[in-house]
């Protein structure tokens, strides 16, 4: 089958009225927030699923992506203290550029969930590569249901996951020999494949340090860190400071909005 060319949007982002017109993405550890910024870029990672609403005989699955936010500033702490109080945003329009997308919250009740199943399961007994089988799966990896169980490393806890705004970068594995999907069985560890997207830059997300819009830790402290690893990097002086001005201390903002 003849392969499709996709010409990238070229239409002037509309800037939105309701929700943050900047993309968030935010992690726990300061250390992973330092090395996105010493790299320049973003690195896809193994996220778990709980895939147990769609009934598909797998009750979680493991997609190599970057997640991210669209939430108003105001409205964020919530999504913090689930995700950690380091972040880096963008433009949303960058994100657009990159790919970046919204993704689509299911009501398992609704006429388009059961349509999904239904051509799902079919799709998946299709043994060859077929046009069908890679859309759905697509769609799977931009869908999650209203609420549910979130996964995390302080444990499974129930959510509404449209209060999460998210929007997902999904790594394109398929010429590097990296699965798309994983599915392992209770205790299994995505540790050796994330390792193995660090290995391969192709995968990354860069950006340029002038694609940043905020750059958000968690103390001074951190900031000073911050200020330190930003003098390190090859950069011109006005570089440096258009940096530095990025830069928001959360213990000083969350007072304030």
């Amino acid at each position: 089958m003849e392969k499709l060319t996709h010409t990238p949007e070229s239409t002037p982002y509309i800037k939105s009225e309701q929700s943050a017109n900047s993309l968030f993405h935010f992690m726990r550890e300061k250390k992973f927030l330092f090395d996105k910024i010493r790299d320049s870029a973003l690195i896809p990672r193994y996220c778990e699923e709980d895939t147990s609403y769609l009934d598909i005989g797998k009750n979680s699955l493991f997609y190599p992506m970057i997640c991210f936010c669209d939430i108003n500033m105001h409205n964020i702490e919530p999504h913090m203290n689930t995700y950690g109080y380091y972040g880096i945003a963008f433009s949303k329009k960058w994100g657009i550029e990159k790919g970046i997308q919204p993704i689509n919250y299911i009501n398992t009740n609704s006429p388009k969930y059961n349509d999904y199943k239904i051509a799902f399961d079919e799709a998946m007994s299709i043994t060859e590569r077929s046009p069908l089988k890679n859309y759905l799966l697509t769609t799977m990896f931009y869908m999650k249901p209203l609420q549910g169980i979130n996964i995390s490393k302080d444990g499974n806890i129930e959510k509404n996951f449209t209060d999460e705004c998210e929007w997902r970068y999904i790594a394109n594995t398929d010429d590097v020999g990296i699965g798309k999907v994983l599915y392992g069985k209770e205790g299994f560890s995505s540790k050796k494949y994330n390792d193995a997207i660090e290995l391969e830059k192709s995968l990354w997300v860069p950006f340029k340090y002038s694609d940043i819009k905020y750059i958000i830790v968690a103390t001074r402290t951190d900031a000073l860190e911050l200020i330190s690893l930003i003098d390190e990097l090859s950069l011109s002086v006005k570089e440096r400071a258009q940096l530095f001005t990025k830069i928001l201390i959360w213990e000083d903002l969350k007072e304030d909005i």
